[in-house]
């Protein structure tokens, strides 16, 4: 069983849901910052995840204040629950759910969801694991002008 924390609660991974009406889910808006944990379970730099995050919600119209201190608290849960002294986090916040229109609002995001993901880490043996393949392309993808 997995765990992930739903608007603060942890919930099993199976039991957690949003809506289809979900903004996130119908046009892509919503914000996410990964980082790690050390030491069991203190989250890197998490004040400055936090501030890129609030910083993301602002340029979408999310309204959304990112809590450090409870998101500390709630990965601890989290990572508790799932088994995990330490891990790999994604803390992800979704415009919510604008009522059941499609469309996009003309007001801020007042609802947004918050959801929290850990997952264990990846050994670090960096000569185990296989390689994969680099290419560069010399083609710009887009341009100002675009």
């Amino acid at each position: 069983m997995s765990s992930v924390l739903l608007n603060g609660q942890v919930i099993n991974s199976h039991e957690a849901v949003i809506s289809v009406f979900d903004h996130g889910f119908l046009y892509g808006m919503g914000v996410f910052e990964t980082f790690r944990t050390y030491g069991g379970g203190r989250p890197w730099l998490l004040e400055h995840h936090a501030a890129r995050l609030a910083a993301g919600c602002r340029a979408l119209g999310i309204d959304y204040v990112p809590d450090a201190a409870k998101v500390r608290e709630g990965v601890a849960a989290l990572l508790a629950a799932n088994g995990l002294t330490d891990g790999y986090i994604r803390w992800s916040v979704t415009a919510g759910d604008a009522g059941t229109a499609v469309g996009l609002p003309q007001a801020a995001y007042a609802a947004p969801r918050e959801i929290v993901y850990a997952k264990a880490l990846a050994p670090d043996e960096p000569d185990s694991r296989p390689g994969k393949l680099l290419r560069l392309l010399r083609l710009r993808r887009s341009s100002p002008q675009g």
